[in-house]
Parts: structure tokens; sequence; C-alpha cells
């Protein structure tokens, strides 16, 4: 970019800015128009908006091509596993875009094209009945959000070894919507159980073997207060 060309491409950026954030600039970056690290904020601003133009422009293609998909379009695959592998992504989508209502409706939708096509026992459905609950969760639903969780773990320890990460997973998950209602107890049980499978099924310096044990000590520290 030519300095002319950075200078448009930040104003644009700028303007992208919510009144919220163009004040607290305001008022805590005084300095803004001669410090440089500010060109390389507002260049960040724009990398984040072109990603979600482009998320936004490759979601309207999958909504698109999946009518196609189910109206069977010529030229169009007209196959569930198809649809659903399209539906996965539209959800996933929305959800990194914290747009939960729509990851709910994809997610379920996607659900709807699982119990047509596949036997109940099958790895999609404990999958998505988790991401089902994941975003629930994020709406604060959090009564039907275990009801999903619950139905995931009965099938994965129907199908899996006890101490399977997969069902850690879920435990782990149960265990963050009883912290969100307060459930302290209830949520450490969750927590303690999910641990206990990871540091069995897991290296001890794994990632997600870490997280347990940070979620633990943060329910400790919270009873105590």
């Amino acid at each position: 970019l030519s300095i002319g060309q950075f200078s448009d491409a930040n104003d644009t950026n700028l303007e992208n800015l919510s009144d919220h954030s163009q004040k607290l600039l305001n008022e805590n970056w005084p300095n803004r128009n001669t410090d440089p690290d500010f060109r390389e904020f507002l260049s960040k601003i724009g990398e984040i908006n072109q990603k979600l133009t482009l998320n936004l422009d490759y979601s309207k293609r999958i909504e698109e091509e999946i009518l196609k998909m189910k109206e069977g379009a010529k030229g169009s695959e007209n196959d569930p596993r198809s649809i659903a592998t399209s539906l996965e992504r539209l959800a996933d989508i929305s959800r990194d875009r914290e747009d939960y209502l729509n990851a709910r409706k994809h997610y379920l939708s996607l659900f709807d094209v699982l119990i047509e096509t596949l036997p109940l026992n099958h790895p999609s459905f404990p999958s998505a009945m988790n991401n089902i609950g994941l975003v629930l969760r994020k709406l604060g639903r959090f009564d039907k959000a275990l009801k999903y969780f619950r139905t995931s773990l009965d099938i994965l320890r129907k199908t899996l070894p006890d101490n399977h990460p997969l069902i850690a997973d879920v435990y782990d998950n149960i265990g963050h919507v009883y912290k969100c209602t307060q459930d302290y107890e209830t949520a450490l049980e969750c927590f303690e159980k999910s641990l206990k499978m990871r540091e069995t099924s897991l290296p001890l310096d794994h990632v997600d073997v870490n997280q347990s044990r940070v979620n633990i000590g943060l329910i400790y520290k919270t009873m105590e207060n």
C-alpha cells in the first residue's frame, strides 16, 4: 500500500468502530494521530472486518448451495450428507461470529438431517447435540443446554470407553453450565470427573488436562469468596 492508500484504509477502519469505541479511543489514546502503534491497531481492525466480510459472503454461498440441494436443482448434489456438511459449516461460522441464534438454527437443521439419514448411535449425533448445547449455554438457556449435553453423554457412554476424552469434554461442558447457574458443588463434581478421565487418557501436560485443573481451581476460589 502507498501512504495515501494506507491512510484511506485507516479512515475506513476507524469509521467501522462503534460510537462507544470511538469515545474510548478519544479518552485513552489522545496522541493516536502520531503514535505508530495506532496505525497497527487500525490495520488489525481492517483485517478483522475483512475476515467478517469474507465469512458473511461464504455463509451466503453456503445457504444458496443448501437451498439448491434441498430443491434438487440441476448441477447440485442432492445428498443429505452434503447438506449436513454445509449446515455444519454454516453453524460453525455463525458460532465463531457469536451469532448464536443463527448458529442454533443451523445446528438444529443439521440435527433434523441427521435424524432422517443416520442411526441414533452414529457419532455425528452426540457431536451435533454437544454443539447445540454450547450455543444454548451462550444464549442463557441452561436447562435446555443440559438436556442436549446429557443426551450427548448418554450416547457417548454407550459407544466409547468410560475414560474417553470426548466424554470428558461433555462433562466439562456440563460443569460450565452449572457454574453459570452458580451451582458450584455440581460444577466441581463435573470438572473433577472430567479431569480424572483426561488424566487417564491424555498426556499429563495436555492443554485439556491443564484446563480442567484451572476450572477446578476457579470453582474453589469462587466458593471461598
